[in-house]
C-alpha cells in the first residue's frame, strides 16, 4: 500500500487499466507531465499510467535531464524520483525553485526514500510502490492545488 501525502490544503499486456474511469477523472489531454526516474521501468510504468487517462507525458533519465527539460517544455506537473544519478531529486527541485521559468511548477516526489521532504520543493510526495489510482490522484490533486492557488 502506498503512502500519499499532499502538503497545504490538503494484467502484463502492455496496457494499464484505464484509472480515470476507476475514479471518476476525466482526462486532462492539455496538461504535461514530466516523469524524471532513472529507472527505465518505473519511468515507462508512470508513463503509460498518465498516457491512459489522456496526459501529455515528458520523460527524463536524471536530474539534469529533467532540469533542462522542464526548463524547454514547461509541464504542468513533474514527478521526481530522488534517487538519480548525476543530479539527484533534491538538487533538480532546486535547481526548478531558483528558475523563475520553472519555480511555480508543482513538484511531486515519487520515491522509495522514506524521510521528510522540503515542502518547498515539493508540493506532494508519492511512495514506492504505488497504484494508477495513486498517481492520477494525486497529479489531479497537486493541479487543483495550483489552480486554486492562482484564484
Amino acid at each position: 500500500m502506498s503512502v500519499i501525502s499532499i502538503y497545504g490544503n490538503s494484467s502484463r499486456n502492455g496496457r494499464m487499466p484505464d484509472s480515470s474511469q476507476a475514479l471518476g477523472i476525466s482526462g486532462e489531454g492539455t496538461l504535461k507531465v514530466l516523469v524524471a526516474d532513472d529507472e527505465d521501468i518505473a519511468r515507462r510504468t508512470l508513463a503509460i499510467m498518465l498516457e491512459s487517462s489522456g496526459y501529455i507525458v515528458i520523460d527524463a533519465r536524471d536530474g539534469v535531464e529533467a532540469v533542462q527539460k522542464a526548463t524547454r517544455e514547461l509541464p504542468d506537473v513533474i514527478l521526481m524520483d530522488i534517487a538519480m544519478p548525476i543530479m539527484d531529486g533534491f538538487q533538480a527541485a532546486e535547481r526548478l525553485r531558483a528558475n523563475p521559468r520553472t519555480a511555480a511548477i508543482p513538484i511531486v516526489a515519487c520515491t522509495g526514500v522514506s524521510r521528510p521532504f522540503d515542502q518547498e520543493l515539493f508540493q506532494a510526495v508519492i511512495s514506492k510502490p504505488f497504484t494508477a489510482e495513486d498517481v492520477i490522484a494525486q497529479v489531479k490533486a497537486v493541479v487543483q492545488q495550483v489552480s486554486h492557488s492562482d484564484r
